[in-house]
């Protein structure tokens, strides 16, 4: 059984726009000709294992690129992505939904082209229990142990 991953990137998308109202924020790459300043929000890598009775571990690998406005001089462009790098450390260190919440393992980012690109690793381990049939509750019940007599 797989843990939804849509829970997390909803859970930055969520951080994102309380902290940044003023900006756009999109759940995947798509989207280039959208109004500066904007957040790009997507997943590199998903992956899931079992940690054995009922725990599941499933690690994420997300990738938040933020474009900044075009209006920005030029000579304030490092000092504002910068800026704005380590507010995102401080945000995505730690995210909650309901039903789970999570701790970046890492959060490295950098400057290229006049964007900012910082990736971060979650790992997120949740029990997951499978229901049980009713017709075998009924079974259960009526199962005696016989002693030897």
């Amino acid at each position: 059984m797989e843990y939804s991953n849509i829970s997390l990137k909803k859970a930055i998308t969520k951080l994102l726009k309380e902290e940044f109202p003023h900006c756009t924020i999109l759940k995947d790459k798509s989207g280039s000709n959208q109004k500066a300043p904007t957040f790009f929000v997507r997943y590199l890598s998903v992956g899931q294992k079992s940690a054995g009775m009922d725990l599941y571990s499933q690690s994420f690998i997300v990738e938040v690129r933020y474009r900044p406005d075009n209006k920005l001089p030029e000579n304030e462009l490092s000092t504002h992505l910068d800026l704005i790098g380590g507010q995102l450390q401080d945000l995505l260190d730690f995210v909650r939904d309901e039903d789970f919440s999570a701790r970046a393992e890492s959060a490295d980012y950098e400057t290229s082209d006049g964007s900012l690109i910082m990736l971060l690793r979650y790992t997120i381990r949740k029990r997951i229990v499978t229901e049980q049939d009713p017709y075998m509750e009924d079974i259960e019940e009526k199962q005696e142990v016989k002693g030897n007599g």
